[in-house]
């Protein structure tokens, strides 16, 4: 396990969220919230090197998410997965920068794990949670 690297899984479908926490733990530390809001609440409290985030989610998009993290100062890398990775909301995330990579959700599991690990190693380790965000 290369450990010390942490990837936040944000979905609102509990099936896929479970089977990309499976896919993905192993390799590296896991997090894995049900949505948006939740997702803020966990950055707040952990250091997360990753978001891997649905786009399409009730309450607070993917594409919210990671302009809200942004905005509250988060420099680790935001991804999306979408079945509609032309969305124009998806391509003008990735336009603003707030989103630097989007994966199909009907990418296999070696362009997934492929894909967060390039995403991983173009990071630099954070800093310390957003507490009190």
């Amino acid at each position: 396990m290369q450990g010390t690297r942490t990837v936040l899984v944000v979905d609102d479908d509990e099936v896929l969220l479970r089977t990309l926490v499976r896919l993905l733990r192993g390799r590296w530390r896991v997090l894995a919230a049900a949505g948006g809001l939740e997702a803020l609440r966990v950055v707040e409290q952990e250091t997360v090197d990753l978001v891997l985030s649905d786009f399409h989610m009730p309450v607070m998009t993917g594409a919210q998410l990671a302009g809200t993290l942004r905005g509250r100062g988060f420099t680790g890398a935001v991804a999306l997965f979408t079945a509609v990775p032309g969305d124009h909301r998806v391509q003008q995330a990735l336009h603003l920068g707030e989103v630097c990579h989007v994966f199909p959700k009907a990418c296999d599991t070696s362009e997934l794990v492929g894909g967060v690990e390039r995403l991983l190693g173009m990071t630099q380790r954070p800093g310390a949670p957003l507490l009190g965000l």
